[in-house]
């Protein structure tokens, strides 16, 4: 599991937004729904139950929002859980969005009892304005600058490189973090092609999100998925504790966990060949043979010795199942770097398309 350290800078080097979240806080109320999940639909405005009984998934094809009273006792909850999806929810598309969790909270917390006619107690209002609700589950995304004739190459490479803890679902999307029963309850990472989603969605789009079509056409998206023993691993359950994070400090590290930019790896030159030692030489040409590395040794040790030697003195990471290119079209460790990361776009401000912080 990947750590973080948080920090008290305040604006973040590259637009990361929160896509979704599932929250828990003080909320006295009439049970909702009999304390199942459940959703409004927005076209209609009837209150659906969003669970199947048979696997306990919610099925709500838009999955803007769920919610579900907690702490039930005599007919009246305690708590209320949320499960949204924000910018979705607040500005009904969310290929952007903004990377300050407490204003997202706060403001889906007044949104939804609002909707649900609930008369909240003050005391309440100011626990979730004061941070004291809990989170078991956090999305960070980005979208990344890439041309789109590379998307499916870098998705099939990645698919490559990894030889196990993934699933792969169709050709433009694939998750890491998987074990060999479920995904992982720490972390997960999605990437996919965001736009041929939208295509899909979006049949006959509107002038505002033709601009969106146009400007994240040519974008790969990646999704770092915290669940509950990720966030509690990270000390980061609190919404007190995302006050002061460096929430692309944390994405990125997150990033780094799963070494996408050996996905893609150029061969060694005869120049940087003489950095490496001659055991550590042989190991690197069994490997372009297309021997397992960790075949080669009777100890762990021994593979984390000449894997990390290597992997210092060269930037190449040979435990990937992916074999090296000459020419490789693309670098991923410029492609998925902070600066490549695709900004709110100008003109989406003061439109419906963009709700910013309060601040």
């Amino acid at each position: 599991m990947f750590t973080s350290t948080p920090s008290i800078t305040s604006t973040q080097p590259a637009n990361i937004h929160i896509d979704r979240f599932r929250v828990t806080g003080p909320c006295t109320h009439s049970v909702l729904g009999g304390g199942q999940w459940e959703y409004i639909d927005f076209d209609s405005g009837e209150i659906r139950h969003a669970g199947n009984g048979l696997n306990g998934k919610l099925d709500h094809p838009d999955s803007q929002f769920y919610v579900r009273s907690r702490s039930v006792r005599a007919g009246m909850a305690g708590q209320l859980e949320i499960h949204v999806c924000p910018p979705k929810l607040l500005q009904r598309h969310n290929v952007f969005g903004h990377g300050n969790l407490h204003d997202y909270v706060c403001r889906i917390f007044d949104l939804l009892t609002h909707r649900y006619h609930i008369t909240v107690d003050p005391r309440e209002r100011q626990y979730w304005l004061d941070g004291l609700y809990w989170l078991t589950e956090v999305h960070l995304t980005a979208n990344f600058a890439c041309q789109r004739e590379l998307l499916q190459p870098i998705i099939d490479a990645v698919d490559q490189h990894h030889g196990k803890g993934k699933h792969r679902n169709g050709d433009s999307e694939i998750s890491l973090g998987f074990t060999r029963k479920r995904r992982s309850t720490h972390h997960v990472l999605t990437l996919y092609d965001k736009y041929q989603e939208l295509q899909q969605h979006w049949r006959t789009p509107g002038p505002l999100q033709q601009r969106i079509l146009a400007d994240f056409r040519d974008a790969l998206r990646v999704e770092l998925k915290l669940y509950s023993q990720g966030l509690a691993y990270l000390k980061l359950q609190s919404g007190r504790a995302w006050w002061d994070l460096d929430l692309a400090e944390l994405y990125f590290r997150g990033l780094r966990h799963y070494r996408l930019r050996h996905a893609i790896q150029r061969l060694l030159t005869d120049d940087e060949l003489v950095m490496l030692t001659l055991p550590e030489r042989n190991v690197y040409e069994a490997w372009l043979h297309g021997r397992d590395v960790k075949s080669l040794f009777r100890s762990r040790s021994s593979v984390h010795k000449y894997v990390g030697s290597i992997e210092r003195k060269t930037g190449i990471n040979i435990l990937s199942h992916r074999r090296p290119e000459r020419l490789p079209a693309v670098d991923l460790a410029e492609l998925f770097s902070p600066g490549n990361v695709l900004p709110v776009p100008a003109w989406a401000h003061g439109t419906a398309c963009y709700v910013p912080p309060l601040g």
